[in-house]
């Protein structure tokens, strides 16, 4: 009896541990894609969690700072999110081009609008979205 109570203990603790990760996994984000400007000096990261169901959009994350080590620490934040129609995210859903200290980002996905953001980079960093 006691054999039988541990396993459904166990199964239980298993059942529960299952149900936490699936619960954070929408919130764990992996590296997609780095920019560094031609300078050397800027660097810009852009991080996705995948999609949301299977042709759900994807959540993004576009982290811009100094490339050094005290730039690690003073990332700007920019949320967005992409609709790609359930494919992983690609090359084909950024480019950027730099003019000095300033970056423009093309996010572009199957399901939406291309969304363009413009990042200064100055004392202050500052990202916000170019309205067309």
């Amino acid at each position: 009896m006691k054999k039988i109570i541990y396993f459904i203990i166990v199964l239980l603790l298993l059942i529960f541990a299952t149900l936490i990760i699936l619960a954070f996994s929408g919130n764990l984000y992996f590296k997609v894609k780095s920019y560094i400007s031609p300078n050397n000096e800027y660097k810009i990261v852009i991080k996705g969690n995948g999609p949301k169901w299977s042709f759900g959009s994807e959540d993004i994350k576009v982290y811009a700072y100094k490339n050094n080590f005290n730039g690690i620490f003073n990332k700007i934040l920019y949320k967005t999110e992409i609709s790609n129609d359930g494919s992983p995210l690609n090359d084909n859903n950024f480019s950027i081009s730099w003019e000095d200290n300033v970056a423009i980002l093309t996010l572009k996905g199957e399901g939406n609008q291309e969304e363009q953001i413009e990042i200064v980079f100055e004392d202050k960093i500052t990202i916000k979205k170019i309205v067309e």
